[in-house]
């Protein structure tokens, strides 16, 4: 489940440039915070909220385990109720 890097100490010394894509994601939801008048809420907390999400669910599948608990379980519908779960709490409570 857990990578092996040997170069992690470098990808650590500077993410915003070399994880271009998550930080378009956090663009994104810094956007959509905005849009929906929460701009109060960290964007890279929720981006990396969403991001680990999706990561879990990616490895989850790639080793076939998704639905090893509910054979009717997809990537994309656990995907999408969960995400939703984490978008209606963050809002409702505006924790950030």
């Amino acid at each position: 489940m857990w990578e092996a890097r040997a170069d992690i100490d470098e990808r650590r010394e500077n993410p915003q440039t070399e994880h271009n894509g998550f930080m378009i994601l956090v663009d994104r939801v810094s956007a959509f915070c905005q849009a929906h008048g929460t701009p109060q809420i960290n964007p890279t907390q929720l981006a990396t909220s969403l991001w680990s999400l999706s990561h879990g669910i990616a490895t989850l599948e790639a080793n076939q385990l998704l639905d090893i608990f509910d054979r009717t379980v997809t990537a994309e519908s656990i995907f999408d109720d969960s995400a939703k779960r984490i978008l209606a709490s963050v809002f409702a409570s505006r924790p950030w």
